[in-house]
Formats: structure tokens, sequence, C-alpha cells
């Protein structure tokens, strides 16, 4: 069988997830990956992801291509924390006057479907009964995750990584279940499109401001959805706010000046513009992803290994983590 050849933009996926992986061998310690995003809008300093469900498998995503027994053992165990250990001490939902209200979020959802991913690209990294847990306290997890109280692209993040693991075949969904999972799917883009304008324009907080990252994350999220459950409507909005992004930000010229947080621009944005490029049927989509690349990620001069944006107020470098999420997402659909 002929092995038709892989997009340009998929073999610079793969180099990034290897040599971030270099950078955070160095950054194990035994249960958990040292991360940090220390900018004032996140102000995560000095952190670990031992017993985080999305940090766990997020990092353990960039392992994807390696084989090594180092970089086996660390996904293994990362794994086990997150969806084995965790479960059993954590609870999905705790009383609010009287009423049983999820604890969890779209942190969680994140983490739900990278560890899915995880399983796939990594057979018997679990032995049976192992795998087996895993699947069943995803499943646990899933409707608290999907009756959390998130908002704006929050709500859209949720929606669309839901709306990958509902189509995920290491899970068997009754109609039942899949009828309820999608009107909570459902109900959390309605969320979420309360942050979208008549201008198809995305604005967060109070009061109400443009980012340029979470505009982007929120309508590629959107089209997702609108792809998975076959929307028109979903995919109208979503192309209009992209759309928007490709008039204001001709190639080349994407930046975050004038706009919310985060204060600059990373591999991360680059991926989801390139994205973008792509739903919207631009010919050109990948250059998008080849000029607007240069200068970021791995610009962390005391770690060149390390990928990061840098804020451009004050040059803090902060662990692009969030990248993987979107890669794993979007692979299919930048792979044609």
């Amino acid at each position: 069988m002929q092995t038709l050849p892989r997009s340009p933009i998929i073999e610079d996926l793969r180099a990034t997830y290897a040599q971030y992986s270099r950078y955070l061998d160095t950054q194990w310690d035994g249960s958990g990956w040292n991360y940090a995003v220390p900018s004032p809008p996140y102000r995560e300093i000095s952190r670990n992801s031992h017993d985080n469900l999305r940090l766990q498998m997020t990092l353990a995503t960039f392992y994807r291509f390696r084989t090594d027994a180092a970089a086996t053992a660390m996904v293994q165990s990362a794994l086990r924390n997150a969806l084995i250990e965790l479960p059993a001490k954590q609870s999905n939902a705790v009383k609010v006057n009287g009423v049983q209200t999820s604890t969890r979020s779209f942190h969680d959802m994140i983490g739900l479907y990278l560890a899915l991913r995880v399983l796939d690209q990594h057979p018997g990294i679990l032995p049976a009964e192992e795998k087996r847990r895993t699947l069943e306290n995803i499943k646990t997890i899933l409707p608290w995750a999907l009756q959390a109280n998130d908002t704006e692209n929050r709500a859209m993040l949720g929606a669309a990584y839901a709306a990958a693991i509902l189509n995920h075949p290491l899970l068997i969904f009754t109609p039942e279940e899949q009828k309820k999972y999608t009107n909570l799917i459902r109900q959390k883009v309605a969320t979420g499109l309360q942050s979208v304008d008549d201008q198809y324009l995305y604005h967060e907080g109070t009061p109400p401001q443009f980012s340029l990252h979470y505009h982007l994350v929120s309508a590629d999220m959107l089209w997702y959805v609108g792809h998975a459950l076959n929307e028109p409507r979903y995919l109208d909005i979503a192309t209009q706010m992209i759309q928007n992004v490709h008039i204001r930000y001709p190639k080349g010229r994407l930046q975050v000046a004038a706009t919310e947080r985060p204060n600059n621009a990373g591999l991360q944005l680059v991926l989801l513009r390139a994205v973008g490029e792509k739903i919207l049927g631009s010919n050109d989509w990948e250059q998008y992803w080849q000029q607007e690349k240069v200068d970021r990620g791995f610009v962390d001069p005391q770690y060149p290994d390390r990928l990061v944006w840098l804020d451009a107020n004050d040059a803090t470098a902060n662990d692009d983590y969030s990248f993987s999420n979107m890669a794993e997402l979007f692979w299919e659909t930048l792979n044609p």
C-alpha cells in the first residue's frame, strides 16, 4: 500500500513535539512536569502537573513520537495519575444549596480527550484492566464536565472537546447518552455565543474586550462542533469569525497589539490561524503557518528547547503548553 506524504505542517508539529519533549525531560520530578506561565493575566508560577488531569495529559502528549523507555515511563506514570489515581480521590460534584453541582470544567474535558489520544498513540501502555478503568473513569467524568459552569471561550472549548470525545472509537455511547450529551454540547455553544457580537467578533470579561487569541479559539472550536454535529449555523458563524481575522490580519502580519490577553502571539496562535485559513479554503493556508511561525516558539534564550510565548509587556517566558491541545484536536484537519 502506498504511503501518502505528510503535510509539511504535520512535519513541523512532529518536530515541535520532539524538541519540547527534550526540555520537558529536564522538568520531570518523578510524578509530574514543572511548568510556568507567569504572565500577569495567568499567574501560573512554579506549578507541577501532578494531580492535574489537563496538564498531565497535555504535557504527556508532547511525547507522542518518542519510543524510548524513559519517555514511555513518564507518559505511563502521568496517565495513571490523571485517570486512575486522581478520580479515586476527586469528587465530580458537590452539593450547593441542596443541588449537586459539578466541580469539573473545560480543563477536565481537554484532559479526557488527550487521554484518549495518548491511549491511541501508545498501544499497550497500560495493562488491560488499567485501560478498562481509565476508559470507565473518562465516561464517568464526561457528563459532569459537560455540566460545568464554563463561560466565554471556555464554554466553546468544553463543547469542542466533548464532541471529539463522543466520536472517539475507544468509547461506546448509547443512543440516549449521545442525545443527552449532544444537547449539553449545544447548551455550551449557546453560552459561548453570548460573547460573540453581531459583527462576529469575540469579547470577554467585564467590560467586554476583544482578544484575538480567544477569538480564534472560539471560532475554531465552534467550527469543530459544527462539523461534528453537522450544524450549518455553527459553521456559518465560525466562518464569519475567521473571515474577520483573514481581513484584519493579512498574511505575515499576525500580532496582538490592541487586543487583550495574552500579551503576545505564540505558536499556538499561529496554529489556530492556520487552522482558520484551512477552514476558509485558502489555497495558501500553509504559507500562513510558514511565515508567521518565524521567531516564535523556541525563543527562551535560557532554555532553547522550551516552547514558550514571551509576554510583550514584562518579557516573561510562558510555557505554551496548550499548543498540543490545539494540535491534537485539529491533527486530521491539517493532514487530509
